[in-house]
C-alpha cells in the first residue's frame, strides 16, 4: 500500500488502522477471555459447560457489538477533527468495520483455547491474504483509501462466515438449563484483562496518534511507514503469545509447570525483535525500498529507533499474557495503566521532534517491562526456582 498511496493518504490510511487497533482492546480481551474458559473447561473435560459459555457469549459479543458501533458514530465528528481528517466518509467506514471486528473472537478465541493452531493459523492467513489483495486491487482500480479500507471489510465479513462453519456444533448442541457457569468469576477476569489490553495498545499507538495531530500530512505519513515496520515486528512476535496462552491456562488448570513455556517465549520473542534490529541497522535503505519504495528513505532514523522501541512491548506482551494465564494480574495490570498513562503525558510535553516521541515510548516500554521482570523475579518461587539460576 506504501508503495500505491501517496505518502499523505499513507499516512491517513495508518491513522484508520490505528482507530482500528483501538478496537483490539474489546476484540483482544473477548479473545482472550473466550480463549481461556475454551481451554479450562477443556482440560476440566466440562464440555457441556463449554458450550453453554459459546452460546451466552454469542449473544453478548453481538449486543456489545452494536452498542459499540453507534457510541462510536456519536463520536465521529470529533475524532475526524481531531486528527484533521478530511472525508467524513473514512471514519464511518472504519466504525462500522471496527463493529464487524468485534465479532471475530467467536471464531480465533475458541481455536486458540482448543489448540487448535493450524485452523487458526489458516484462518488468520487466509484473512490478511484476501484483505491485502482485495485492498490492492480496489486501490489499483482508483478507490484510493476507499480501497485499502473495502478490502479490510470485506476480508473481515469473510472470516466471518469461515469462522461460522467452523464452530457451528457449539451452536447447534441442545443446551441444558442445568449447566450454571460462574459468571461473576467470569466477569471479575475480564478486568484485568480489558485494562492490560488498553495499556498495550495506548503503549503501541498513541505516538501516531500524536504524530498525526503535530505534525503535517507528508511528516506523519513517513511516520507512519516505519509504526508499519514495528507493527510486523509486534505482530511477528503475538503469534508466539497466540500459542503460549491457551498452553499456560491449561498447564495451570492442571496445576502444572508453565514455566519452560515462559521461557521458550520470552526468548523466541527476543530473538526475532533482535534479528529485525540487526536487519534495520545494517540495511536500512535496501529494508525501506523493498518494503515501501525509495521514497520513503527519509524516514530511516524513524525505522531504526522504533525497531529498538518495539522490543520491550515484544518482551511485555508475553510477560502480559503469562501472567494473565496464571491469574497473576494485580502488578502487571497496575504497571501497564501508570505506563500508558506515563507515555501520553512525555509526548504532551515532549514532542519537538519525531524522536523525541520515539524516546518516549521507548522508555515507557522499558519502564513498564522492568518493573514486571523485577515482579517475576521475586516471585520466582511461585512460578519457577530455576528461572534466574
Amino acid at each position: 500500500m506504501g508503495r500505491m498511496l501517496r505518502i499523505e493518504e499513507f499516512g491517513t490510511l495508518n491513522v484508520l488502522l490505528s482507530i482500528l487497533n483501538v478496537y483490539t482492546v474489546p476484540t483482544t480481551t473477548i479473545t482472550m477471555v473466550i480463549s481461556r474458559y475454551f481451554a479450562y473447561y477443556h482440560a476440566k473435560k466440562e464440555d457441556d459447560k463449554l458450550r453453554v459459555f459459546f452460546r451466552k457469549s454469542l449473544l453478548f459479543v453481538v449486543l456489545f457489538s452494536i452498542s459499540m458501533t453507534v457510541i462510536a458514530l456519536l463520536f465521529s465528528y470529533p475524532i475526524k477533527y481531531y486528527l484533521r481528517i478530511d472525508n467524513y466518509l473514512y471514519i464511518f467506514i472504519t466504525i462500522f468495520i471496527g463493529g464487524i471486528s468485534l465479532i471475530t473472537p467467536l471464531s480465533l478465541g475458541p481455536l486458540q483455547g482448543l489448540k487448535d493452531f493450524s485452523t487458526l493459523g489458516t484462518f488468520n492467513f487466509i484473512g490478511a491474504f484476501f484483505k491485502l489483495i482485495t485492498g490492492m486491487i480496489l486501490v489499483y482500480l482508483g478507490f484510493s483509501i476507499f480501497g485499502a479500507l473495502g478490502g479490510i471489510l470485506l476480508g473481515s465479513v469473510m472470516l466471518l462466515l469461515v469462522g461460522y462453519f467452523a464452530l457451528r456444533k457449539y451452536l447447534t448442541s441442545t443446551e441444558d438449563s442445568s449447566i450454571d457457569l460462574d459468571i461473576q468469576e467470569i466477569i471479575r477476569y475480564v478486568y484485568p484483562v480489558l485494562v492490560c489490553n488498553l495499556s498495550l495498545v495506548m503503549l503501541t499507538n498513541i505516538d501516531l496518534f500524536m504524530v498525526k495531530h503535530y505534525f503535517d500530512a507528508i511528516e506523519a505519513g513517513l511516520y507512519s511507514s516505519a509504526v508499519l515496520f514495528g507493527r510486523i515486528v509486534f505482530y511477528v512476535s503475538s503469534a508466539i503469545v497466540t500459542a503460549m496462552f491457551p498452553i499456560v491456562v491449561q498447564a495451570n488448570a492442571k496445576e502444572d509447570s508453565s514455566f519452560d513455556t515462559l521461557k521458550k517465549s520470552l526468548i523466541y520473542s527476543g530473538l526475532f525483535s533482535l534479528i529485525c534490529i540487526i536487519g534495520i541497522f545494517l540495511f536500512p535503505k535496501l529494508t525501506v525500498s523493498i518494503l515501501f519504495g525509495s521514497h520513503y528513505l527519509r524516514a530511516i532514523p524513524y525505522f531504526k529507533l522504533i525497531s529498538i522501541a518495539i522490543l520491550p512491548i515484544c518482551l511485555l506482551s508475553v510477560l502480559m499474557n503469562y501472567f494473565l494465564a496464571v491469574g497473576k494480574t494485580k502488578v502487571i495490570v497496575i504497571s501497564m495503566a501508570f505506563g500508558s498513562l506515563l507515555e501520553i503525558v512525555l509526548i504532551f510535553y515532549f514532542h519537538k521532534t519525531i524522536e523525541e516521541i520515539l524516546l518516549v515510548m521507548l522508555f515507557s516500554g522499558l519502564f513498564v517491562v522492568v518493573i514486571n521482570f523485577i515482579y517475576l523475579f521475586l516471585y520466582k518461587n511461585k512460578i519457577s526456582k530455576s528461572m534466574f539460576l
